[in-house]
């Protein structure tokens, strides 16, 4: 995305997801723009349907301008689909915060 290989940001909340597991809210350390869609909060939805959250997981990424609600993807509003096959890796705040 935007040419970087990493993001950092921070996870706000759990919310449902596409699939079992809830998707992860995470506010982004950067704003960051593609295509149209600028925002700073993602949506983190586990790619695969019985899929786990996991040190590493790979993750379908929804860029939005707005904190989502806590309702299931199709009854709520949507931000804008960025990434369908990301890697998402959990970073311990020691390691953050020495950067």
């Amino acid at each position: 995305m935007q040419g970087r290989s990493a993001y950092t940001g921070t996870v706000c909340s759990f919310i449902p997801g596409q699939n079992a597991a809830l998707a992860a809210v995470v506010e982004l350390e950067h704003m960051i723009e593609v295509d149209a869609a600028v925002g700073q909060i993602t949506v983190l939805d586990l790619r695969y349907s019985d899929a786990e959250w996991t040190e590493a997981n790979v993750v379908q990424i929804e860029l939005c301008d707005f904190i989502p609600e806590a309702k299931p993807w199709q009854s709520r509003r949507q931000g804008k689909w960025i990434e369908s096959n990301a890697i998402c890796s959990r970073v311990p705040v020691d390691d953050v915060t020495s950067r």
